[in-house]
């Protein structure tokens, strides 16, 4: 049942159970989940952290992308000894569960370049701060959930959470670039307040 594995109409179905259902769980997350308040800061000191969070999450994929090797080594080495003078040539005959540890490192370093594409063009085209904080936040977590699931073998889920967080990435470039969408995504409280009233100068 968890799984895509199958024929033609078993794969298309498990596809666009993804595609359609993935970005409504994305709106959902950022709009009901806040990000979580730091006590005692001031409201600038608040608003350079909320501006840090996507960088904070970019240095973690890229220690994702540095330690997730460590699995498939660990059990290569406790299951015969590893071969670091030709690692690729061990990792290409690997089978069952170390394979897919080495899969799940070479998704990670696969992803890399475009999370930090979607960051830099959401940082470019200057992105509503909380609105990327959320996107980059879910993003991560999505990233951390994929190791245990490929390991588990369960690729249904697995592939759902790589949707989620690939439309986190596709959010961050088209959020800049349309900024308009941002407010769709707002909790239902910031949408229904009214805008504030123009201030004029004095005369």
């Amino acid at each position: 049942m968890l799984s895509m594995s199958g024929g033609v109409v078993h794969l298309t179905s498990r596809l666009v159970f993804c595609f359609a259902s993935a970005p409504l769980v994305l709106v959902k997350l950022l709009r009901d989940a806040p990000l979580v308040p730091v006590e005692g800061l001031h409201a600038d000191e608040e608003a350079q952290l909320i501006a840090k969070v996507p960088f904070y999450c970019l240095l973690a994929h890229v220690a994702l992308f540095m330690f997730s090797n460590l699995p498939c080594v660990f059990w290569c080495a406790a299951h015969g000894g590893w071969d670091n003078a030709e690692p690729r040539t061990m990792k290409a005959a690997l089978a069952g569960l170390p394979a897919r540890m080495h899969a799940a490192h070479a998704n990670t370093m696969e992803c890399l370049p475009v999370f930090l594409t979607s960051i830099y063009c959401a940082h470019c085209l200057q992105l509503e701060p909380v609105f990327l904080a959320k996107l980059a936040v879910i993003a991560i977590t999505c990233r951390v959930l994929y190791f245990p699931l490929y390991y588990a073998k369960v690729d249904l889920l697995r592939t759902y959470v790589f949707t989620i967080w690939f439309f986190c990435c596709v959010l961050m470039m088209v959020g800049g670039l349309v900024p308009d969408l941002v407010p769709f995504f707002a909790p239902p409280a910031a949408r229904a307040r009214p805008p504030r009233p123009a201030t004029t100068g004095s005369s």
